[in-house]
């Protein structure tokens, strides 16, 4: 009997913490568009000339580029830029890592504790949930509570991250199913095949263009998006830009992009909207891989948080751990500077 008594007890605390970490992701969220319009602002900030370098059917965008690229007018823009706006990343940062970041993985750590609906779970009804159910539940609880050591840190360690490379809050529109379970839990993102401006993983600024992606029910995937060394397709050779839309165009892109640049920036005439695209070898269209530009925060279904089932899991790729390490090497050594 004190065994049930203590089943119980420990049964209502989680009970309870669900609903105020409910409460607290809801609360958490009303505040997203206030930190949207900052991350605009950071995103017009980098590249104010975007809304001159939009056609590719113009040489004007290739040549304007190159002059105040190669004259040292960019790279000095660009570092200004990246230096002023470092309070912006800051607050960014906090606000989409840690703050709904941690709110969203407590409510879904703790949901998948009282309602767990993987594994061997998945088809079971009735006493035979209830059964097992009860059976598991000291496992569902150890786990949850080893998983979230990891989840608290690695939101505070990619913070760094955000700080010293320019990382913006964006959309990405998939399959909700298998695939967006697969980039929300494991952090595994695929390279399709709908490869317009290049062979790599697409982005949306907002919610709207990544729509046109997801599948019916509008649910997508909110997301940190590292675009580092990022360029305007508009804006390099005729032999690149020429292939934008072509089915076979995306792979020639990816292989002729110029090699410094990592992301690609592209304005969809047809949508009115400007796409990103993280380019990724060739050979890995159709694969699964891991990638530390794209960071999965949340499941968007309309306006919506809904739960990431399983919980979201933490594994970074080896060029992950390697840019950690050197951002916080950095952040370390201002402040030893400057303390």
């Amino acid at each position: 009997m004190e065994f049930v008594g203590i089943f119980i007890i420990v049964v209502g605390y989680i009970t309870g913490f669900l609903v105020l970490s409910f409460i607290l992701k809801e609360a958490i969220y009303i505040f997203n568009p206030i930190f949207f319009l900052l991350n605009r602002i950071q995103w017009i900030l980098y590249n104010p000339l975007r809304i001159f370098w939009k056609n590719p059917n113009s040489g004007f965008s290739h040549k304007s580029f190159n002059l105040l690229f190669y004259t040292g007018i960019i790279p000095l823009y660009w570092i200004t830029i990246h230096i002023i706006t470092t309070p912006l990343r800051l607050v960014n940062a906090i606000y989409f890592n840690i703050l709904l970041g941690w709110s969203i993985n407590i409510y879904d750590s703790l949901a998948e504790v009282m309602n767990p609906k993987l594994g061997k779970m998945r088809h079971r009804t009735g006493l035979t949930y209830f059964f097992f159910w009860i059976l598991g539940f000291p496992i569902r609880l150890i786990k949850m509570l080893v998983k979230n050591i990891f989840v608290f840190i690695e939101p505070i360690i990619m913070t760094g991250v955000d700080i010293v490379f320019p990382t913006y809050t964006m959309y990405h529109g998939t399959e909700h199913g298998y695939i967006s379970a697969d980039i929300t839990q494991n952090g595994r993102w695929l390279v399709g095949n709908g490869n317009y401006v290049g062979t790599g993983i697409y982005f949306g600024m907002s919610k709207k263009v990544a729509d046109n992606y997801s599948d019916y029910n509008n649910t997508t995937i909110l997301v940190r998006v590292t675009l580092m060394f990022n360029r305007p397709i508009a804006t390099t050779a005729y032999d690149v830009r020429s292939k934008i839309g072509l089915n076979w165009g995306g792979d020639e892109i990816s292989r002729k992009f110029p090699k410094f640049w990592s992301s690609v920036e592209h304005w969809r005439e047809d949508g009115g909207w400007f796409e990103y695209c993280i380019i990724q070898p060739v050979s890995k269209k159709g694969s699964l891989i891991k990638t530390w530009r794209a960071r999965p925060i949340a499941l968007v279904q309309d306006k919506k948080l809904i739960r990431i089932w399983g919980g979201r899991s933490i594994s970074p790729s080896f060029m992950g751990i390697f840019v950690i390490i050197f951002s916080w090497s950095l952040i370390l050594f201002f402040i030893a500077q400057n303390g």
